[in-house]
């Protein structure tokens, strides 16, 4: 698999929040939930972007790499 090195697969809470155009207290309960994927890395959690294009169906703010 070959990715663009531009391209971001993992990406911060905070991030997905603003991609998502909803509050970090939701990106957290869609990831409890099991709507989102995400990935812990030590003490930090990143979403995995393919995962929050796939919820918001490929458009919207989703669909814009940071």
């Amino acid at each position: 698999m070959k990715i663009d090195e531009d391209s971001q697969v993992l990406v911060t809470i905070a991030q997905c929040a603003g991609m998502m155009g909803v509050s970090k207290y939701m990106v957290r309960s869609l990831l409890a939930d099991g709507s989102l994927k995400g990935v812990r890395l030590g003490r930090c959690i990143r979403v995995r972007v393919d995962s929050i294009e796939k919820l918001c169906g490929g458009r919207g703010k989703a669909s814009t790499r940071i």
